[in-house]
């Protein structure tokens, strides 16, 4: 008796167009990646520039300025690098898929960055001829560097989000960075604890108190989702303007307290101990008879 097997998959037909599965394209996939190395390397420039802030009398000790130096540098080399691309990849999918609002949008915020930055350092030092001082404020600041640095990069990234927040939070978060600034202690390169604990838990109450009313106002006045899309979208173009204009502030408040201490140590001219030759008359008397 022969026995027949069947080892066909005729009976085990499997539908594989009902399996949904997610579909990932190579510029989604490229973008995740430089998100997260951006985000790892926003971690390691704020968790070594606090380090070297909290631990300073230490680290100057050891090797003098060096991570000063390091995390100076850092901050406001990866500023001006991360405007640089952000700004090439903007324009290289402007010229794949066009430009639409959002997109002249972020390229002209890109671009008021560079130009402020290069702007701010060519007032203050390039032609004045004094660009190695830019080394002092590294080393006074590197504090105030990472919150002006982080500012421009908060603004960068509020461009690229397609997220839409509360317009009482963005508002809030924009009051926040300006009190910040304003308040920063830029001679001694530190934040009052206290006062900066008192406005942060203050500009929360606020802000959630805000959100609470937002929502009970769109739901009472039944305003559409456009529209309130609409709005949102405006408040986080005025919380990028916020942040832009607090680092801009930021930096030119190091920027020029340094020129002004520049300023104050140069020597005064002051008058010669043995009068010139100019002022020796031509004739004087020796021994009773003019020469």
């Amino acid at each position: 008796m022969n026995t027949v097997v069947n080892i066909s998959n005729e009976g085990k037909t499997e539908d594989l167009e009902s399996v949904k599965r997610p579909v990932i394209y190579p510029e989604e996939e490229e973008k995740a990646e430089e998100s997260e190395s951006s985000i790892d390397i926003d971690a390691l420039l704020i968790l070594s520039t606090v380090t070297v802030w909290a631990f300073r009398l230490l680290f100057e000790r050891a090797l003098g300025n060096l991570f000063f130096y390091i995390v100076g540098w850092g901050n406001l080399g990866y500023l001006v690098y991360s405007t640089i691309r952000r700004l090439f990849l903007k324009s290289e999918e402007s010229r794949d898929k066009g430009l639409d609002v959002s997109d002249i949008m972020a390229i002209m915020c890109l671009l008021l960055h560079l130009f402020m930055f290069t702007l701010l350092v060519c007032n203050s030092f390039v032609f004045s001829g004094s660009i190695g001082n830019i080394a002092d404020v590294i080393i006074r600041n590197p504090l105030g560097i990472l919150m002006a640095s982080r500012n421009f990069l908060d603004s960068q990234q509020m461009m690229e989000s397609q997220r839409a927040y509360y317009v009482s939070l963005t508002v809030v978060q924009m009051a926040f960075a300006i009190v910040l600034a304003v308040t920063f202690d830029y001679g001694n390169d530190a934040v009052a604890p206290l006062e900066l604990l008192r406005a942060l838990l203050l500009l929360m109450l606020v802000g959630t108190t805000f959100c609470y009313i937002e929502d009970v106002v769109i739901r009472n006045l039944k305003i559409s989702k456009e529209k309130v899309k609409r709005f949102r979208l405006l408040a986080k173009m005025m919380l990028v303007i916020g942040c832009t204009t607090a680092g801009y502030y930021m930096m030119d408040r190091m920027f020029k307290l340094a020129t002004t201490e520049m300023a104050s140590t140069v020597p005064t001219p002051t008058a010669p101990r043995y009068p010139l030759a100019s002022t020796v008359p031509p004739y004087t008397l020796l021994d009773g008879e003019y020469c």
